[in-house]
């Protein structure tokens, strides 16, 4: 039996889907209070296994949420209502313009090896009043970038040990391919997550 093999098989067992609830509600709250009240058509760019996707149709009723990722989910017949998943093997999303609401990207852009393709992907499927959360290690420094690469490593091998590499990006960075994808920034805030790491969430919003 491979690890991977071996942590999936954790997976299965409820302690470590208790400890999973715990991590995302520790991090996903500071994002849910970002979405207004309402019922939206929402996007989840990097999705695993859509465990914490319950939080927000829990959150905001009404609401549905497509998930889309890279990786196969291992469980694919419990989602809750509201729930979709569409495997995706990269690049252009498979979602006409203006499709959406809502789009988040939730500690995925760190994994890609062209994020100012996936921020202008996010912004092309997203409708005129629509919004991006963008969620991310807060990287200053190049210094900070190397902290956080280590500290992603280790979740990684804890959590989700088929994720892509950890490539860190500066808040500068980002912040200059969301202006260059057309897009402003509504809302910026820090937390911790889980770990202790640092991130930054951000509420983007296509420029008039």
């Amino acid at each position: 039996m491979s690890y991977s093999d071996l942590v999936y098989r954790i997976k299965e067992f409820k302690w470590y889907q208790k400890i999973r609830k715990i991590k995302y509600d520790c991090t996903f709250k500071p994002l849910i209070s970002m979405i207004p009240d309402g019922q939206f058509r929402i996007l989840d760019i990097g999705c695993s296994e859509m465990i914490y996707d319950e939080l927000i149709v829990n959150a905001r009723p009404g609401s549905t949420v497509q998930g889309i990722d890279v990786l196969e989910r291992k469980s694919d017949s419990s989602l809750a209502e509201g729930l979709s998943f569409q495997k995706y093997s990269g690049g252009v999303l498979p979602y006409e313009d203006s499709s959406f609401d809502i789009v988040i990207m939730m500690d995925m852009l760190h994994h890609c090896g062209n994020p100012q393709f996936y921020i202008s992907e996010a912004a092309r499927v997203i409708n005129d009043e629509g919004n991006i959360l963008l969620l991310d290690g807060s990287c200053k420094t190049a210094f900070g970038a190397y902290l956080f690469k280590l500290q992603d490593s280790l979740r990684g091998n804890l959590f989700n040990p088929s994720m892509q590499s950890t490539n860190p990006i500066l808040e500068l960075d980002i912040e200059n391919m969301v202006g260059r994808s057309g897009l402003s920034i509504e809302d910026k805030r820090y937390h911790r997550e889980f770990m202790g790491v640092k991130q930054v969430i951000y509420s983007l919003s296509l420029q008039d």
